[in-house]
């Protein structure tokens, strides 16, 4: 993952913007991670697969007579699900303006 100031987030956004295809990019302020860029198709995509896990624990726990529910991740989801339910993702009215 690529990390980037906001300074030059907004000097080079066009580029950094084609770089979220790849992969997500964190934006810094002070050298301190402050805003993460995705791709629509990466945002969609980590939406889809947290659907799809709340839905494996639902089914799981409505089968599970002892209510022990057990997830097992990858370290790669176990991150980002870990990330969005720490940080919810709620786009800027900036991000929100370029897809208007």
């Amino acid at each position: 993952m690529q990390s980037h100031s906001i300074k030059e987030a907004i000097e080079k956004q066009y580029k950094i913007f084609d770089k979220t295809a790849d992969d997500p990019v964190f934006l810094t302020q002070e050298s301190k991670p402050s805003h993460v860029l995705l791709s629509a198709d990466a945002y969609q995509q980590l939406l889809n697969r947290l659907e799809e896990l709340e839905n494996i624990l639902l089914t799981e726990a409505a089968n599970n007579d002892d209510n022990e529910t057990k997830l097992v991740l990858s370290e790669r989801d176990s991150k980002h699900l870990i990330s969005v339910m720490e940080n919810p993702p709620e786009p800027s009215e900036g991000l929100i303006s370029l897809f208007d």
